[in-house]
């Protein structure tokens, strides 16, 4: 008898852990099938329905345009890494719409090239709101590469995943500072941009000044870093906006390490280098300084023949060669890697 209430006893329990697992597969199932069905929605454009992309949605002027955009019935894919957006914001957008096919958010990082193309493999973009950026000025000059990397190369990288499957409307976000003191509010399109010239030119005097290293933007040298020799804040006859005349390196030196000879020591050592006059746009400031005087080798008239330019040159590799082997301002002497 005892043995029999057991038996039963055992079957009822596997029976009962049989159903008990059986309903919980049945929910997890149901719950991927409706999460994928959910996710599919974004991999194909839908009749009537406009997908935006919206990066760095999590931060203040994204997760607004997030919202108007849902509050008008657009389909949205928030892009953000969450480096000064906020989690919350998205919380509640999902809180507000949470209807499939409405609303969703993936944790990526623009700069990383393979991230981004799969987002836009995996999912049909009818347009592109751009907010991903940092935006403090003073932090940017402090980390001006830093600042390039996230605002230049990572829009870059958007474009051309753009580009690759035919997302052609971007929205780029800009900066309201070029409206000055608008004479009327609130700002529209059709506001007059009013630049600040004077405080203009007074940021450029600061930051872009004798002996400050940069970085050149454009041209055969965009990449190589220089030195400002002399400053042209209020632009000249030929060239009538603010300049400078810098010289660079144009081949880095090599890495030189204690067992190498004397031969071998001088052969690391060689640097080549240019000289020429640079728009201010063109160039990013850092916040480093070459403590190396050239101003009595490189002037406006050293360009205009080929000899003294030559001579000039020669000079230049010299006092770049000898601060090198100092040892002294090794970050200007060292490649930017990209």
């Amino acid at each position: 008898m005892d043995i029999a209430v057991s038996k039963r006893r055992r079957n009822f329990s596997s029976k009962f852990i049989a159903a008990a697992g059986l309903i919980t597969l049945c929910i997890v199932m149901f719950k991927q099938s409706h999460d994928s069905s959910s996710l599919k929605q974004f991999s194909y454009h839908g009749a009537g329905i406009t997908h935006v992309l919206v990066t760095g949605g999590a931060g203040y002027i994204g997760s607004h345009a997030a919202l108007r955009l849902l509050k008008d019935s657009y389909r949205v894919t928030i892009v953000d890494n969450l480096s000064r957006g906020n989690i919350g914001a998205v919380r509640v957008l999902q809180q507000l719409f949470p209807e499939p096919g409405r609303l969703q958010f993936i944790y990526a990082d623009l700069g990383d090239a393979k991230a981004v193309n799969k987002i836009f493999s995996e999912n049909a973009f009818d347009a592109v709101m751009h907010f991903a950026a940092v935006a403090y000025v003073g932090e940017s000059t402090l980390e001006p590469l830093r600042y390039y990397h996230n605002i230049t190369s990572n829009t870059l990288l958007v474009l051309e995943a753009m580009a690759a499957h035919n997302v052609k409307t971007l929205i780029y976000s800009s900066t309201c500072a070029t409206y000055g003191e608008p004479r009327k509010m609130p700002i529209t399109e059709e506001t007059e941009q009013q630049r600040e010239q004077r405080e203009e030119r007074e940021t450029m005097v600061k930051f872009l000044k004798p002996n400050k290293a940069v970085i050149n933007l454009q041209g055969r040298y965009a990449g190589r870093k220089a030195v400002i020799v002399r400053a042209f804040d209020e632009g000249t006859r030929d060239r009538p906006y603010g300049h400078c005349l810098v010289a660079g390196i144009k081949k880095y030196p090599s890495k030189v390490i204690r067992k190498d000879s004397a031969k071998k020591t001088a052969k690391k050592s060689r640097v080549k280098a240019f000289v020429k006059l640079v728009n201010y746009q063109h160039l990013m400031p850092t916040r480093y300084t070459l403590d190396v005087d050239l101003k009595d080798v490189v002037n406006v008239e050293s360009l205009q023949t080929k000899d003294k330019k030559v001579t000039a040159l020669k000079e230049v590799k010299k006092r770049f060669e000898e601060r090198f082997k100092t040892g002294k301002n090794r970050w200007f002497f060292t490649k930017l890697r990209f």
